[in-house]
């Protein structure tokens, strides 16, 4: 990640030196060094405090059954505080098997993609 950084404020000095298009040069690198923050933040963010990480597309929280009831948010959580200390393929089995017993004959208008990832502890 150094030499990321080291590569933009390379690309920043020799542009920032020609006259012409500054402005729009300074906030191409502006928006390079926020990419790389925000790469940075989440890096350490993920590898030091999070323990799971659940990741889903919309095609669950909005998967509807017959009644045209959604899965919802709320039973999404409440299903994660339930079964979050499963394996990761037990809980993304659950999970599709849940929504699927949810919609029932209801016909799937969306994907239902889900990454559940646990961070192994040295012991």
């Amino acid at each position: 990640m150094e030499r990321w950084l080291k590569f933009i404020i390379s690309c920043a000095c020799k542009w920032f030196g020609k006259s012409k298009r500054k402005k729009e040069r300074i906030i191409t690198v502006l928006i390079l060094l926020n990419i790389f923050l925000i790469k940075t933040l989440i890096y350490k963010f993920i590898t030091t405090v999070l323990k799971v990480l659940f990741l889903f597309t919309d095609g669950i929280p909005e998967a509807m059954n017959e009644s045209e009831e959604e899965y919802s948010d709320e039973r999404m959580e409440e299903f994660f505080l339930q079964n979050k200390t499963k394996t990761a393929q037990e809980f993304v089995d659950k999970i599709v098997e849940d929504v699927k017993t949810f919609t029932g004959n209801a016909e799937q208008s969306d994907d239902i993609t889900v990454l559940y990832l646990i961070k192994k502890t040295d012991h």
